[in-house]
This record gives C-alpha cells, structure tokens and sequence, in this order.
C-alpha cells in the first residue's frame, strides 16, 4: 500500500546493515511522505515552488523527487498554471485514481460501505443488511468476509487494481464492538487486537474506531466542525454519542470514548441495556422511542406510523417515526419534542462543561431538523449562563448518513499526517 510504505515509523526501522545508503533511502522516503502531506493538505493543484516553499527543502531535491513519485503513479502532472509574473508553474496532484479508501459504518440494521478518492470524493457506496451477520456465531469474520468480497467485486468490476485500495476503516456503536469483539471490555487495547484480527482476515490494513469519534472527525475534515477549534458533535441515532474537540483535536479519554448516552438523568428510570438505570439513552435515544412507539401502537394510540409499517410493529424503526413526524404526524412529533427537551437539558449542561464555539448533530434523529432543534434550543436558553446564551450554534450536520463512513474512511489519511512537519524534518 502505497501511504504505508512512506510511513515514517517504518521506515526508520527499515534502516539496515547498509548504513550511509540505507540512510539515505530514509531520508529520501521522508522528503517523498513530505511532499505527500503537503499536497494532501493543499487538496488544489500545487506548484515545484510552493512545495519547495512548505517543505523547506530546495528546488532541485523536490523536482528530482516529483518526478519520481510521478513515475511510481503517486502524483500527476497537470500541466501549466497561471503565471504570477514570471515562467508559468508546472502544477502537481496527487493520483486520485491509485489512492483510494473504503470506510465502513456497521450499524444495528444496516452496513454502509464506501469508496472514496484522496480528494475525498465518493466513488462507491452501498448498503446492506447487518442483522445476518451480527446474529452469527462468528461476526467479526463474517463482516470481514462480506466487506472483503464487496470490496474485490467493486474494483474488478470497475476494473482497478486491489493495490489502489490503500486501507479501510470501520466504524462501530460501543455496544456492537462489544459483540464484533466478543468482550466485555471496550478499551484501546481491544479495539487495537480487533484492527490486528481483521486486516489479517481481510489482507489489507484495517482501523477502527467508535462511530461518534468518526463522525466528529468527519464534521471537523468536511462538515460544519471544519473551522472550529473547540466544538462538539452529537450522534442521535439508535444510541446517544458524543464527540469533543478541544483545541482543534478530537478528545477520547483515557479509555478511547465517552459515553454520553449513559449519564444518569432519572435515579430510579428505566433500565438500559448497559445493565444501569435512568441512562439517557433510555429516554432520548432512537431505539426508546422505538420502544414508546411500540407500546402504544399496541395499546390502540392513532398514529400514521400504523398504517406505514402495515400494522406490523417489528418493522418500526426510528427513521420510520422522523419520516411521519415530518409530515405531520402528531404522535411522532410529540415522541422527538419530549426526546429532544430531556436532551436540550444535557446539552445545556456540555455547553457549561466544554463552552463550545458550535454543536453539531447528526445520526437519524437529527432528520427531523427543527422538530428536534427547537425544544432543544428552548431548554439550552432556560438554563444557559449569561455569556452562552444564544451564542452557541446549535445544528444538524449536512453530512447526513455517510458521515460515519466518511471519518472511517479518512482514517488512514489522518494516521499518515499525523507526524507534524517538524518530526519528519528532524530526520532529514
């Protein structure tokens, strides 16, 4: 895979008995994943001059060094820019048909498996059904087979070498990596030995991580988080998930993840299936209202959900109850608003632990859009302090559902622009 051959861990450790050439080698391959970074940051076309400049490195070095990532098909020559009072800059970019990413959202119904390019355009999605291959005996080899051969049967039809593909990332709730896991535990330590198992499974490197962290990831690369340096993003889907930016990093923990869904809102509520009670995943979360849905149904409650889901209340998902809420069903409506004021509540509260420059949500509740923002709005504004109220954005991502896919498939960008510049530049 081409990123990792230029990581720089490995190839520090690949010097040798050969010493001086063997140094240069390293050398050379760190002014080549310096480049690299630099023109991934860019995401435009970019001239030998300005990455000369951005690298602190020389004219010569760099353009002896393009024309060798050119000939190994990593980055493209698209001919001449615009003059800026001198000769007319040759401009480069990276091969967006050799480096490609698949990202994949494991859901509780639904996987959602993509494809995308290094200019992270979406080349490929598609979407399958979860619930076979959660209830087998051995679920982490049965996604690792099904995602494999989705994989393999997109780029040999599309006819692209398995080579281009240069990693995948997955993405799980919390309590799904428990069962993919087959552990209690949910700490960095597992998630890293699951990695370990599926890429050798699946034959190419595999990350993963908790959903919320990659949707966080993926609002801060591409969504409304883009700019912002301490904000917050909230996955509102069949759970509750929180993500944080402090500082313009996303925060994890100790243990790799925070767990908003499971703070207590009522002492003595309702019991959650993380075996505590009065968590607000079972208040405001999608699979409780699934469940509030449910029991009136079956009571006789007069809702259009009835007639959507054929009188069978199995087939009651909460994307079902945000589809009749939004035209116009008034039980569905009354479902979101007493969610969303029990979560207008903590969201109040975040707002005073973490006094965020912005919140965004996202996940399937958040389609319903003003219907969940406006009583969350209204409990936020009761309870804020003098100096937030009204001044913290509160809104639904434009990401929409891949979101979670996207981060995951960002991944192992993100994983080889992490060493700063200055780490690399030490070594050369």
């Amino acid at each position: 895979m081409i990123l990792e051959r230029f990581r720089h861990n490995l190839m520090v450790n690949n010097m040798g008995k050969n010493g001086h050439e063997d140094r240069v080698s390293v050398k050379q391959n760190l002014r080549k994943k310096l480049i690299i970074k630099t023109l991934i940051e860019a995401a435009e076309p970019v001239s030998v001059a300005e990455i000369t400049k951005k690298t602190s490195s020389n004219y010569p070095t760099i353009n002896s060094l393009l024309s060798q990532l050119k000939e190994e098909e990593i980055v493209t020559e698209l001919g001449l820019g615009e003059s800026t009072g001198g000769r007319r800059p040759t401009l480069y970019r990276l091969n967006n048909e050799k480096l490609l990413f698949a990202g994949i959202e494991v859901g509780h119904t639904n996987n959602l498996l993509i494809i995308m390019n290094i200019e992270n355009r979406v080349i490929h999605s598609i979407t399958t059904d979860s619930r076979e291959i959660i209830a087998s005996k051995n679920p982490l080899k049965m996604l690792a087979d099904s995602c494999h051969n989705q994989l393999i049967s997109y780029l040999e039809g599309a006819g692209i070498p398995r080579e281009n593909l240069q990693g995948v990332g997955i993405g799980f709730s919390g309590d799904l990596f428990k069962h993919f896991s087959g552990t209690k535990e949910n700490d960095l330590e597992v998630l890293h030995r699951v990695e370990r198992k599926l890429s050798m499974l699946m034959k190419i490197p595999v990350l993963i991580d908790i959903d919320v962290k990659l949707m966080t990831r993926a609002e801060k690369w591409f969504g409304k988080l883009k700019n912002v340096n301490n904000g917050l993003c909230i996955n509102l889907t069949w759970g509750i998930g929180l993500g944080v930016i402090m500082g313009g990093t996303i925060q994890q923990g100790a243990h790799g993840h925070l767990e908003f869904g499971h703070i207590t809102v009522r002492e003595d509520g309702d019991l959650c299936y993380c075996g505590k009670r009065g968590c607000l995943e079972t208040i405001a979360s999608g699979h409780e209202l699934e469940k509030k849905a449910r029991e009136k149904i079956l009571a006789g409650e007069k809702t259009m959900l009835t007639e959507m889901i054929k009188g069978d209340v199995d087939r009651l998902e909460e994307d079902i109850i945000v589809t009749a809420a939004l035209e116009g069903d008034i039980f569905s409506i009354e479902l979101i608003t007493e969610a969303a004021k029990v979560l207008g509540v903590q969201v109040a509260n975040l707002i005073k632990l973490f006094d965020p420059e912005k919140i965004v949500i996202n996940g399937t509740l958040s389609r319903a859009g003003r219907l969940l923002l406006n009583p969350i709005r209204t409990e936020v504004d009761k309870r804020a302090l003098y100096y937030t109220k009204e001044s913290v954005p509160i809104e639904t991502s434009d990401l929409g559902k891949t979101a979670i896919a996207l981060g995951a498939a960002s991944m192992h960008i993100h994983e080889f622009l992490k060493d700063s510049t200055s780490d690399i530049v030490k070594f050369i």
